[in-house]
């Protein structure tokens, strides 16, 4: 299946999945699928924590977008912009107007490094669509703070590839929502090592600083400094998600950075901002990332999920959640958190500053959860407002809350980590110290290859794994770069990692039920 194309009618798995997944394992993966954009049910199912529901109006929005996009075009083709201008024949806004569905736009061939959008926002009213900037140098797509970026109404793929997206705004006015500062998507968007920054939404309800979509696909890509502000004079006001507000996640080799997600302080009136960085509605998949630097002034200043979240070789760093907890990681009930050969370090908020959960049961393998600071005496790693039990081995654990469990292997105790740095690979990760108690103490149960650093950091070196995302001594040295990844493969490998972690979120789930049900039994 070519880049842009979705066959979500047939089979409703995230675009750049589909082809494989057909192939390999379908069967197994189809009963974890997410409903298709056009069957999002009504938001009143979500409820948020003060006994609210998610807006309705996002869904009115979502299903008005997607009637006015044109369905896909069964004769595909490559079209070239050739002029940097905002407007007039060649020019990107020309480009996508003329564009059938499913066509690839090819922005390559520009020698400008900037597109100044001056007359509003692009609309791109394609079911799919691929936009493609030049692999060897930097072209941006600058919204000039006056608009949005891109407005796309299909429930297909959009995909960006060798772009950065900058300066979007969104500022809705009166009971309206501020939705997607600078991308706005009823479909599956997809990112490839590209960046979208800068961008604002705000309104009485604001969603995706950044971006809004049904489903946010980032491959080697960045979020940063982005800003969801609820705002409004009258009217309680919430904030979801500083980067994106989004149905689902696949985030793989990819960093989300310096984002918050903060509203208007205007007493007596009441605020609900959650997800610094991330806020997913159903969940998703973490793999090689690293999630740092973002704010929330109430929830899970990392991320903040109602749904099961997989964390697989990932770093969450120096996130923070003001009023409320979960500095790097909020689980809001039922959502189920896996989280193997990962790093939650230095976050800070209320309490469980590393995670605070409202979940019963999670999953930890071969995890630090430690050096995180909470406000909450004896919170400060990992906290939950429901009795919980955490499984799994091999972890290095804090400070914890007494309702929750730990595994009895459990290390406790000061990890020795060094500061976040770029110690190589795409993403930045907290090397070890020697002598730090997490080397050769992990495990490997998930048969990784590398660290989070990639191909060139084996992630067992000694009697075995390191505990946390980062392997002592792998590579050459550490902090080198890693051997280049062939185009070839750089792609196949994102893929397997995501089918992977699908199968294992299923696995997760079923699992998490049946401990559910054997603990209601002796109750």
């Amino acid at each position: 299946m070519e880049p842009g194309k979705s066959d979500h009618c047939a089979f409703p798995l995230r675009p750049l999945a589909a082809a494989l997944a057909l192939a390999v394992a379908s069967a197994s993966l189809r009963a974890t699928t997410s409903l298709r954009p056009g069957e999002i049910t009504d938001a009143s199912v979500v409820v948020r924590e003060d006994g609210t529901p998610l807006r309705t109006a996002l869904r009115a929005w979502h299903l008005d977008a997607l009637q006015n996009a044109e369905p896909p075009s069964p004769h595909a083709t490559r079209r070239y912009v050739t002029n940097c201008a905002d407007d007039g024949e060649g020019s990107l806004r020309a480009v996508v107007a003329a564009s059938a569905s499913g066509d690839t736009i090819d922005l390559s061939e520009l020698t400008c490094s900037v597109i100044t959008l001056e007359t509003g926002g692009i609309a791109v009213r394609l079911d799919s669509a691929t936009l493609v900037g030049p692999a060897s140098r930097p072209l941006a797509i600058d919204g000039n703070h006056a608009s949005r970026v891109f407005l796309h109404y299909g429930s297909g793929g959009f995909l960006l590839r060798n772009l950065t997206v900058r300066n979007g705004h969104h500022r809705a006015t009166g009971f309206n929502l501020g939705i997607g500062g600078c991308i706005a998507s009823a479909g599956y968007l997809t990112l490839d090592q590209s960046t979208v920054t800068g961008c604002y939404a705000g309104g009485e309800g604001a969603y995706g600083g950044a971006i809004y979509a049904y489903s946010l696909i980032l491959s080697r890509s960045t979020l940063s400094n982005n800003v969801a502000y609820g705002v409004h004079a009258d009217a309680g006001m919430a904030a979801f998600g500083g980067a994106a507000f989004v149905y689902q996640i696949d985030m793989v080799e990819s960093t989300v950075t310096g984002n918050a997600a903060r509203h208007f302080r205007h007493l007596p009136r009441r605020s609900y901002d959650i997800g610094g960085g991330i806020s997913t509605v159903r969940g998703g998949l973490i793999i090689n990332s690293t999630i740092d630097s973002n704010y929330s002034y109430g929830r899970g200043g990392g991320l903040a999920t109602f749904s099961d979240i997989l964390v697989r070789n990932s770093t969450i760093s120096g996130n923070s959640a003001r009023t409320i907890g979960g500095g790097g990681l909020f689980m809001r009930f039922p959502a189920a958190l896996d989280a193997r050969n990962s790093t939650i370090t230095a976050n800070t908020g209320q309490r469980g500053a590393g995670v605070l959960f409202t979940s019963m049961t999670a999953l930890l393998q071969s995890t630090i959860v430690a050096g995180n600071v909470a406000s909450v005496p004896g919170t400060d790693d990992l906290s939950s407002l429901r009795t919980t039990r955490i499984e799994g081995g091999n972890n290095l654990i804090g400070t914890t809350g007494a309702e929750i469990t730990i595994p009895p292997d459990s290390r406790r105790g000061d990890p020795a980590l060094a500061p976040l740095a770029a110690n190589g690979g795409p993403t930045r990760t907290h090397a070890l110290r020697a002598g730090s108690p997490a080397i050769d103490a992990g495990n490997n149960a998930s048969q990784l290859a590398s660290d989070q650093r990639g191909t060139g950091f084996a992630r067992v070196v000694g009697t075995a794994a390191d505990i946390g995302a980062f392997e002592l001594g792998a590579g050459a040295t550490d902090g080198a770069s890693p051997a280049a990844v062939p185009a070839s493969t750089r792609g196949f490998g994102a893929l397997l990692l995501m089918l992977l972690g699908l199968a294992a979120r299923g696995a997760l789930r079923r699992r998490i039920t049946s401990t559910s049900r054997r603990g209601g039994s002796r109750r």
